[in-house]
């Protein structure tokens, strides 16, 4: 799978950081519904690259998309379980702050949880707002971490510090960019 070449890249590039004095930063890797299917082989993967880089756990977080969760609740609680007892953490991606969505979080075992709201034309309408605040709120209250994603202006990043949102993610601080620009982008943050 192409995933675990993106894995093997990751780990690599971090390992790489630390060793020329830059440390380690958070990253968050995507894990694909069909690892589902066969976790014995992607947990052999991820403790062959643990071991190979010597990247500490807690620099990696794995996302797992809100419809994959719901699709195979029983084999997705197994694998998060197994990432646990290695040491990483697992975000919820693309939580749709809906009436069923909140079902989700009901027992749920993530570490974090990554809200996607989708803001109509960039504007936060009033309901936005109440919904927003109600689901940060709730999550909050549960003990996870907060990431707002798909944040495109300093309209909503204000709503969302004022709210306690813990993580803001979007295009108002930066597009998809190659690795090289991200080294300086860092460098640049630090």
């Amino acid at each position: 799978l192409f995933d675990y070449y993106v894995f093997d890249k990751v780990f690599a590039w971090l390992s790489n950081r630390n060793k020329s004095g830059l440390g380690y930063i958070k990253v968050s890797l995507n894990i694909s519904p069909l690892h589902l299917n066969n976790p014995s082989l992607f947990f052999e993967y991820i403790l062959k690259l643990h071991k190979k880089y010597a990247v500490p756990a807690k620099f990696i977080s794995f996302e797992l998309s809100e419809s994959s969760y719901m699709q195979k609740k029983e084999t997705v609680a197994h694998f998060i379980k197994e990432l646990h007892e290695m040491g990483f953490k697992i975000s919820l991606d693309d939580f749709k702050s809906s009436y069923s969505s909140l079902k989700t979080l009901e027992n749920t075992p993530f570490d974090e949880i990554k809200i996607n709201h989708g803001f109509a034309s960039g504007e936060i309408s009033f309901s936005d707002k109440m919904i927003l605040k109600s689901v940060i709120n709730m999550i909050k209250e549960m003990d996870k971490i907060v990431v707002c994603q798909g944040i495109e202006n300093k309209a909503q990043i204000d709503f969302l510090k004022n709210e306690n949102c813990d993580f803001i993610q979007g295009f108002y601080y930066s597009k998809p960019m190659p690795i090289e620009s991200f080294d300086k982008f860092c460098k640049k943050l630090a």
